[in-house]
């Protein structure tokens, strides 16, 4: 058994480690796993979605003892999986936690899921089918997602359809390094909302990354089981290839209610949220470096398919220690 004893730094480190081990089929101890659970209890609800995905599902066993948390894998074993989820969870984060382990197998997997399809504690679908998955196809893995219904954080009912192809042959590695990155647009999804809100939204993106207001979109959703917004800002990264620019989503998800359920709806916070998020987008044009979420996503899965043997990036700071990819391929 891999034994992980450091504090959990965040929930990407907690989920990718569980990854790691649906993939090597080695079992893994957080130590502080409980810790880290009790201490940020919005994830709760993830963590056991991803429990009763294990249990249910034939991927091995999970045990709490109230100090770590410890996974003993088993082989995926199915091409369809049909999953719900709860509605303080977040879907993209049950693609992630299961992707790495499909992309090593011998044929397609469908995962169809219900639950929550934008939450401030992931992405949002468009994160992974827009802008990850576009990188990871240059390196001969291939997934899509197809959003049938949205569902936001505390309603849920949203229904995606993602598949995960076999890995293929790709390039010897996508460049994590890029000599430009620009703005490109930005897109503002919500529903059940006064229009008021997403046209402020509108007006501090287009203003702070310098583009022009049409390149500004605002869908409202008419379909969604609740209340809901979320902003995606939209950049192009290129290189020096000549393969074409590639897009990368510095995703804002806002937080209608808490995971308690109470309405905690506040239009200037969101405001700010938005504000720091759109300035981690203008640090990634500045000094031309990859958004951090999107360098440490893409480049795990880089890794894993061998793709990437350097561990960091200028700029986007490397990855939490221990290492989780040496220590369980290494």
């Amino acid at each position: 058994m891999i034994s992980i004893d450091v504090e959990i730094p965040d929930w990407i480190f907690f989920r990718q480690a569980l990854s790691l081990s649906l993939l090597t089929e080695k079992p893994v101890r957080l130590n502080h796993g409980c810790a880290f659970i009790s201490g940020n209890r919005e994830f709760e609800p993830v963590l056991a979605d991803i429990e009763n995905l294990v249990h249910s599902s034939g991927l091995g066993s999970m045990k709490r003892d109230g100090i770590s948390i410890s996974y003993y894998p088993a082989r995926p074993a199915g091409w369809s999986y049909d999953i719900a989820s709860g509605m303080f969870s977040a879907i993209s984060e049950i693609i992630l936690f299961l992707a790495p382990a499909l992309f090593k197998r011998e044929f397609r997997t469908v995962l169809n899921i219900c639950g929550v399809t934008h939450s401030s504690l992931s992405y949002p679908i468009s994160f992974i089918n827009d802008s990850l998955f576009p990188m990871l196809e240059k390196a001969g893995l291939y997934g899509g997602i197809r959003l049938k219904r949205y569902g936001f954080y505390g309603s849920g009912q949203g229904l995606v359809e993602a598949r995960i192809y076999p890995e293929e042959d790709g390039e010897k590695g996508p460049s994590l390094c890029r000599e430009r990155i620009a703005a490109k647009r930005g897109s503002i999804v919500f529903s059940g909302l006064n229009m008021r809100h997403p046209e402020d939204m509108k007006a501090l993106i287009s203003s702070e990354l310098h583009l022009d207001s049409n390149n500004v979109s605002i869908i409202e959703v008419l379909d969604s089981a609740g209340m809901g917004i979320s902003a995606s800002l939209f950049l192009d990264a290129e290189d020096s290839s000549g393969s074409g620019p590639q897009p990368c989503i510095v995703p804002v998800c806002f937080n209608i209610y808490n995971s308690a359920g109470d309405l905690v709806f506040d239009a200037e916070h969101n405001l700010e949220i938005l504000t720091a998020r759109l300035h981690e987008a203008a640090e990634s044009i500045e000094k031309n470096i990859l958004p951090g979420d999107f360098f440490r996503e893409s480049s795990f899965f880089l890794r894993l398919a061998g793709k990437m043997p350097v561990k960091g990036g200028p700029g986007n700071g490397g990855y939490p220690e221990p290492d989780l990819v040496d220590l369980f391929l290494g």
